[in-house]
C-alpha cells in the first residue's frame, strides 16, 4: 500500500463497489482514483469491477482514431488501467497472485487499449504524461509478476511491441529520482529486464526475435535503442546511490547485456554492437566496474550486481568475431585495475558472486583475452595494463584469489608475446616492415609505394582499390578497425603500432623454428613422410580453447593446376580458392624475404596454449628463411607448454632467445621481489616487463657488436 494512503474500511469498500456492480460509473471512477486505498482482503472483487471495461469491438485498431461511440468506453478503460495496475501491483509484491488466470485471460484485449492508452498520452507533458506513463508501468508490473507470461505465445510479439514503445519513449525522459519511479522509467527498464530474461530462458522464444521487435519499434535505429539503454548509466562517477537509482541502473546493464549477447560466441558484430560501442559502451562499463568495486561505493545493496553485469557486457563485446579491435580499448580503461578491485571487495573470502567455475571474467581472463595475444595492440595495451597492477601492487589481488588459475593463464602467455614483441621491436629499427593492411604487398615491391590512412594514420594501403576493399572487407573491417587504431596512434607506440602488420609471420616463425626437431623426429618415425615432397604451404592455427587443443599446426601440398597455385591437405578437397588466397595474403612473409607463404587459419585471434603438429600424407616442412635454426636443445622453460602432436606425444623443442631473455627476466624478478620484501615500503623500479625489454636490448647490442656499458653484466644462456 501506498505511503500517506489511509485504507478504506471494508464498510466503505463493499459499499463502492456493491454501487459499480450495480452500474454506477461514479462510484467505479471513485475506486479507481482511490486504487492505493483498497483494502488487501478486497482487492481481487474490486479488479474484477474493471475486466469487462476492457472487451474489444470487432475491428478495433489500437493506431485509429477513436470512434465516437467508443468514448464512454474509454473513460473506463483509463478508469480500468489505473486501478489494475495500482491493486495488481501490491497483490504481487506481496506475492498474492489469486488474479493472475483472469488477469491473463483479458490480457489480450487489455493490450490493446494500453496501446491506444499510449498513443493518445505520448506527446503529452508535464504530470499529466508522468501519469500515465507510470499508470502503464504499473500495468507491465502486474503482468511481469505472473511467471512465463512474456514467453506466452499467445500474445508475446504484442506485449513486447508495447513494452518497447514504452521504454523508448519513457526512459529517455528520466532525470530526478521522483521521474525513476512515478514517470515509469525505473519500472518499465525493470519490466524489459524480465522480458529479455524470461526470453533467454524460454525453449521457444530467443533473443534475436525480442531484439528485432525492439530494434524495428526504434525504427530499425540501433543507436536510438543503445541511448535508451544508456541512459541510466553514463556518469558512473555521479550517479545516484538511493535503492531506485542503483535498480535502476543494475536493470539497464541487464538490458545492454541482453541486447549485446552473441547466440554464438564468434559471430560477427551485429547492429547493436556497433551501435552500443560509438555510444563509450566499454567505457561507461569499465567506469562503472571501478565505481562501485572501490569504497565507499562497494558497501552499497546492489554494488556486487551492478559491477559483475559490467563483466557480462564486457564478455558479450568480446566474444564476438572482430572483437580484438576492441580489446586494447578496454585494457586501456583500466579494465585490469577494476577486476582486481572487484575480487578485493566482494571475493576476496573465496565465496562471492562470482562463480568460481563459470564467469564472464573467468572467460575473460584466462581465454578470451590470451585469444587476443597474436596481436600487436592487444599486447601493447596488456603489458602496459599489467605494469599497472604490478607498480600498484594490485596483482595479488588476481593472482591469489579465485581467478587465479584463469590468470596464470594469461600471464604465462602474455610474457612469452611480451618477450616475442620486444625482440621484434628491436627489428623495426632497421628493417622496413611497411605493407599494404589489405593485401599485405611490401612497399617497394613491384615498384608500389604504401600511403597511410587519412583517418587513423596506421593502416598502409597499396592502392585505393586495397582501401576501399578493406573499408568494408568482413575480415579487415576497417570501417570499425579506424577509429580504435586512431586511439592507439595517439600513444608512445605509434611508430611500433604502424609497423606491426608483420608481428603474425614472426610469432608463426618463432613457433616453427622452436618446434622443427621434435616435427622433424616425427617425420623420420613415420614411413608416409620419408618421401614427402616439399613443395608446400604451413599452417598454425591459434585455437579458442584454454584446455588441450585438438590440431594447431597443418600442412597444405601446393600445386600448380589450372590457371594458379592449390592447396590442398590429405583430408579435404581443394580449398576455396577465393577464401585462402585472401589468408594467405594477410599472412605471408614479405617478397623481399623470400619467405615460404604462411597461412594462420584463424587470422584474427585464438590463444596458442600448445601447439599440436597434425600429420598429413605427403608433406614435409620448409622454413622460412627468416626462421633458421639457432642453439641446440637444452634447457626447459617452464613458462612455455610442450606442444604435442594428435596422439599427445611431446616434441622436442629448441631453447632460443625468447626462453633465454624470459628466463633470465624471471630470475632478475625474483630476487628483485624477494629484496623488496625485505625493504618494506621499498617502491618497484622495473617490473618483469621492463626487464625483458632491457635484456632483448642488450641481447641485441652484443649480437650486433655493441659494448654494454662499464658496470653492466650481461649473461648469455644458449
Amino acid at each position: 500500500m501506498s505511503e500517506n494512503v489511509p485504507p478504506w474500511s471494508s464498510k466503505i469498500t463493499k459499499k463502492h463497489i456493491t454501487a459499480a456492480r450495480s452500474g454506477s460509473e461514479e462510484d467505479l471512477e471513485i475506486i479507481a482514483r482511490h486504487a492505493d486505498a483498497i483494502p488487501h482482503q478486497h482487492a481481487l472483487e474490486a479488479m474484477e469491477l474493471f475486466y469487462p471495461s476492457f472487451n474489444v469491438p470487432r475491428g478495433f485498431n489500437p493506431s485509429a482514431p477513436l470512434p465516437g461511440s467508443l468514448h464512454s468506453r474509454y473513460k473506463q478503460v483509463k478508469h480500468g488501467i489505473r486501478a489494475l495496475g495500482r491493486i495488481g501491483s501490491r497483490m504481487a509484491s506481496r506475492g498474492d497472485l489469486s488474479f493472475k488466470t483472469t488477469f491473463l485471460s483479458s490480457w489480450p484485449n487489455m493490450l490493446k487499449w494500453a496501446h491506444f492508452y499510449f498513443l493518445d498520452f505520448r506527446f503529452t507533458s508535464g504530470p499529466t504524461y508522468k501519469s500515465a506513463m507510470g499508470t502503464l508501468s504499473l500495468l507491465f508490473v502486474v503482468f511481469g509478476a505472473i511467471e512465463g507470461s512474456y514467453t506466452n505465445a499467445a500474445f508475446r510479439d504484442e506485449t513486447l511491441t508495447l513494452l518497447a514503445k514504452i521504454w523508448l519513449k519513457v526512459v529517455p525522459n528520466t532525470g530526478s529520482e521522483e521521474d525513476n519511479y512515478e514517470g515509469g522509467g525505473f519500472e518499465i527498464t525493470h519490466q524489459m529486464r524480465l522480458a529479455l530474461s524470461d526470453v533467454a530462458l524460454s525453449p521457444s522464444w530467443f533473443l534475436p526475435s525480442a531484439r528485432e521487435i525492439i530494434l524495428r519499434e526504434a525504427e530499425n535505429q540501433a543507436s536510438a535503442v543503445a541511448k535508451v539503454a544508456l541512459t541510466a548509466l553514463r556518469n558512473a562517477p555521479t550517479l545516484r546511490t538511493d535503492i531506485v537509482s542503483q535498480k535502476f541502473a543494475y536493470h539497464s546493464l541487464f538490458v545492454v547485456f541482453a541486447l549485446l549477447h552473441l547466440d554464438k560466441p564468434g559471430d560477427g558484430l551485429s547492429v547493436f554492437h556497433k551501435a552500443f560501442i560509438d555510444q563509450r559502451v566499454l567505457r561507461i562499463s569499465t567506469r562503472i566496474l571501478s565505481h562501485f568495486s572501490t569504497s565507499p561505493n562497494n558497501a552499497f545493496e546492489y554494488s556486487a550486481m551492478i559491477a559483475g553485469s559490467c563483466f557480462d557486457i564486457i564478455n558479450a563485446v568480446l566474444e564476438s568475431k572482430t572483437a580484438f579491435i576492441l580489446a586494447p580499448r578496454i585494457l586501456n580503461y583500466n579494465f585490469l585495475d577494476g577486476s582486481a578491485d572487484y575480487i578485493s571487495s566482494f571475493c576476496s573470502s573465496g565465496k562471492g558472486p562470482l562463480d568460481p567455475n563459470n564467469s564472464s571474467l573467468h572467460n575473460i581472463i584466462g581465454r578470451l583475452y590470451p585469444s587476443f595475444f597474436v596481436h600487436y595492440p592487444v599486447i601493447s595495451s596488456a603489458i602496459h595494463a599489467t605494469n599497472s597492477l604490478i607498480r600498484s601492487k594490485k596483482m595479488n589481488k588476481l593472482s591469489s584469489s579465485i581467478v587465479g588459475t584463469k590468470w596464470k593463464i594469461f600471464m604465462d602467455l602474455l610474457l612469452e608475446r611480451a618477450t616475442v614483441k620486444a625482440h621484434y621491436d628491436l627489428t623495426l629499427r632497421t628493417k622496413n616492415h611497411l605493407v599494404c593492411h589489405n593485401c599485405g604487398s611490401a612497399s617497394g615491391s613491384s615498384g608500389k609505394k604504401v600511403s597511410a590512412c587519412s583517418g587513423c594514420k596506421v593502416a598502409l594501403y597499396c592502392s585505393s582499390e586495397c582501401q576501399k576493399e578493406a573499408w568494408s572487407s568482413e575480415l579487415v573491417n576497417h570501417r570499425l578497425e579506424c577509429n580504435t587504431l586512431k586511439e592507439l596512434s595517439l600513444g608512445s607506440d605509434k611508430y611500433f603500432n604502424l609497423h606491426s602488420t608483420q608481428f603474425w609471420p614472426n610469432l608463426v616463425a618463432y613457433d616453427m623454428r622452436r618446434h622443427l626437431p621434435g616435427i622433424r623426429k616425427l617425420q623420420a618415425e613415420n614411413p608416409d613422410f620419408q618421401n614427402a615432397g616439399a613443395d608446400l604451404a604451413y599452417a598454425i592455427t591459434y585455437t579458442r580453447n584454454d584446455k588441450e587443443p585438438e590440431k594447431e599446426i597443418s600442412l597444405f601440398l601446393r600445386s600448380n593446376a589450372g590457371d594458379g597455385t592449390k592447396f590442398r591437405s590429405a583430408e579435404s578437397a581443394e580449398i576455396s580458392s577465393a577464401k585462402f588466397e585472401h589468408a594467405i595474403k594477410k599472412a605471408e612473409m614479405l617478397d623481399s624475404r623470400n619467405g615460404q607463404m604462411v597461412h594462420v587459419t584463424l587470422l584474427r585471434g585464438g590463444p596458442r596454449t600448445d601447439c599440436v603438429f597434425m600429420n598429413l600424407l605427403k608433406a614435409d616442412f620448409i622454413l622460412p628463411t627468416n626462421a633458421v635454426i639457432g642453439s641446440p636443445v637444452g634447457k626447459s622453460n617452464v613458462r612455455r607448454r610442450k606442444a604435442r602432436d594428435e596422439q599427445g606425444r611431446e616434441f622436442e623443442t629448441l631453447w632460443d632467445i625468447i626462453d633465454d631473455t624470459m628466463h633470465r627476466a624471471l630470475k632478475e624478478d625474483e630476487a628483485a621481489h624477494r629484496d623488496i620484501s625485505s625493504s618494506l615500503g621499498k617502491e618497484i623500479q622495473e617490473t618483469i616487463f621492463d626487464r625483458i625489454v632491457r635484456l632483448a636490448k642488450e641481447r641485441d647490442d652484443i649480437e650486433r657488436g655493441i659494448t654494454p656499458l662499464v658496470g653492466m653484466v650481461v649473461s648469455v644462456s644458449l
